[in-house]
């Protein structure tokens, strides 16, 4: 086959018929699982998954079979089977993989841009889930269609898209195992769900890096007392937190110190590593926002990609017990809550990290502080195995008539647990994982959430639309209302913050409640009664102080704060929220 013949092909369907239908998709606001609890009963991922198999079908490949599978409580997938041209039925299956769900809108997005209206600017199309992860079934198809066109031949290929990768991939095993029969000898898997270092040639993902999530609380005291009453009798649960902490890493290096985190790099991966560095230099540091004066971890490019890919890293991605500056008093907080997110090299045995995790933060605490761990999780990372010779050939041969260079490697800092499940699953698979995004277009991941949850991405931050601007997790967004009242109509309650599980309601006179949570944030309803600020007073507070509450508006369906009394444009969808701090009753 000629390959201006195939570029043109691809080129011709993809401006025709795929970037309608994909801008299309963008429109859909099919948010993960994880994102959307009620997910089955909204049906976005769902229309999300029927849209693309409406396309997929449009384009009547001979002998194609396409089913939406949906197991009862699971999110549904679609599975295109398109049988192998004549004569090559015998060439193997290749299992061609990519997912329908997104992550939330987020907020952050450049003027005249957000994640539900697609738009096409410089040649580039911006909305959520274009590029992470809706692109891959239509890349497949192309693909297959200029095989076809330009007389060319290949094997068996399904088209696997799942609705539930950025929570996880909890389903995807369940419907591996429900549907092996089926999919039979898998002998490729093509994942399009990864990135390039740059657009000058073919780049493959090689590495993942596996990870350990636990969520930490030191308590000392069963409420929050006065610090100049208490402090050198009481000791500090933020200071416990940091002796528990460097147990677990040189605060000085950033050096992991739990062993089990630390595995031996190949050989064959450091020489990758040099070669792509040499290649592209720069890309491991492309697009990362430091702040003016910050320098890297280390100026040596080969070390931060290693560090990167190979190395155990610990991150801060949440804290509980702090007030925000504005609300601090002189108060002994009872309590600390971290969130601690581990990065672990592609080889390294999660399960045993994280029990190592759990003996250094809960033997002989200082004090006998109380320590609680909760919301642990565990993730390996993937390691590819040795391309086939069959497959470097074609990699090598790909390489110089689409790019003219040779193709090189990428490790991914974050996690894609899929990859070692099918991996785990199809042991004796060739794995090829690529993707559309380009230098510093795939991060955050870690906004996975603080992802996979605003919870984890990588993993998992996170990837927003083709070659999209980043959406930035910003605080501070609700606007901060200041007018005093105190109304029969809304009675003083006494608010204990002390505890993290205890919540206050008090009702309105509308039947609505305002809701003292865990996050030390009060949740306001009914969602269109006007709310000003209150003063609660509160055992949290010392002695002659009250709690004081700020009203804020929040307008979901278009992700904008605005003061309370205001209107939102979508007034019904909107809720309030209020904050407190301490102020003086003098």
């Amino acid at each position: 086959m000629e390959p201006t013949a195939l570029f043109n092909t691809v080129t011709a369907l993809w401006d025709d018929s795929v970037l309608p239908s994909l801008s299309e998709f963008v429109a859909i606001p099919a948010v993960s699982p994880a994102f959307d609890p009620d997910w089955a009963a909204n049906g976005h991922l769902a229309a999300g998954v029927a849209h693309v198999r409406a396309w997929i079908a449009d384009r009547g490949l001979p002998g194609a079979e396409l089913e939406i599978v949906q197991l009862p409580g699971r999110t549904p997938l679609l599975l295109v089977d398109i049988p192998a041209t004549p004569g090559h039925e015998d060439a193997g299956t290749a299992l061609l993989y990519g997912h329908l769900d997104k992550q939330p809108p987020v907020g952050g997005w450049a003027d005249g841009l957000d994640a539900w209206t697609p738009v096409i600017r410089d040649g580039r199309l911006y909305g959520r889930g274009a590029a992470d992860d809706g692109y891959a079934g239509y890349a497949a198809i192309a693909a297959i269609e200029a095989l076809r066109a330009n007389g060319g031949a290949h094997g068996r290929c399904v088209i696997m898209l799942e609705a539930c990768e950025e929570s996880g991939s909890p389903d995807l095993e369940p419907y591996v195992r429900h549907l092996a029969d089926r999919l039979g000898r898998v002998s490729l898997v093509v994942c399009l769900d990864s990135g390039s270092a740059d657009y000058e040639r073919m780049w493959l993902t090689t590495t993942l890096r596996g990870m350990v999530q636990v969520t930490v609380t030191v308590k000392v005291l069963n409420s929050g007392q006065h610090s100049g009453m208490v402090s050198g009798i009481v000791p500090s649960s933020f200071r416990v937190m940091r002796q528990l902490l460097d147990r677990i890493e040189d605060s000085a290096t950033g050096h992991i110190k739990i062993a089990e985190m630390h595995v031996d790099v190949p050989a064959g991966r450091q020489d990758e590593i040099r070669e792509s560095v040499a290649t592209a230099p720069g890309f491991a540091r492309a697009g990362i926002p430091f702040a003016d004066g910050v320098a890297p971890v280390t100026g040596d490019e080969v070390e931060q990609v290693l560090n990167n890919t190979w190395g155990p890293t610990l991150s801060i991605i949440g804290a509980d017990g702090l007030p925000l500056p504005a609300d601090a008093g002189n108060v002994l907080r009872p309590f600390t809550t971290l969130v601690l997110s581990f990065r672990l090299p592609p080889t390294a045995d999660s399960a045993a990290a994280l029990e190592a995790v759990t003996k250094a933060l809960t033997a002989d605490v200082p004090y006998g502080a109380h320590v609680e761990l909760t919301r642990t999780e565990h993730a390996d990372g993937w390691n590819a195995p040795e391309l086939a010779p069959w497959l470097r050939a074609a990699l090598d041969s790909a390489g110089q008539e689409v790019f003219g260079g040779p193709w090189r490697t990428l490790g991914v800092g974050g996690s894609i647990p899929f990859m070692g499940l099918l991996n785990g699953i199809y042991p004796d698979a060739q794995f090829l994982a690529t993707g559309a995004l380009g230098p510093g277009q795939q991060r955050p991941r870690a906004g996975r959430v603080a992802a996979h949850r605003l919870r984890q991405e990588d993993h998992r931050g996170h990837r927003q639309g083709a070659r999209r601007p980043r959406p930035t997790l910003t605080s501070g967004l609700l606007a901060a209302v200041r007018p005093q009242c105190r109304t029969a109509a809304t009675p003083a309650a006494s608010v204990d913050t002390g505890s993290r599980s205890q919540h206050l309601a008090v009702p309105d006179r509308r039947g609505g409640e305002h809701l003292w949570s865990t996050s030390s944030t009060i949740h306001c309803s009914p969602p269109r009664r006007r709310l000003a600020t209150c003063r609660f007073p509160s055992r949290r507070c010392t002695p002659g102080w009250l709690r004081t509450l700020r009203a804020h508006r929040w307008c979901t369906a278009s992700n904008r704060s605005v003061t309370a009394g205001r209107q939102c444009r979508s007034s019904p969808s909107s809720r309030r929220t209020c904050s407190g701090r301490c102020v003086s009753s003098d």
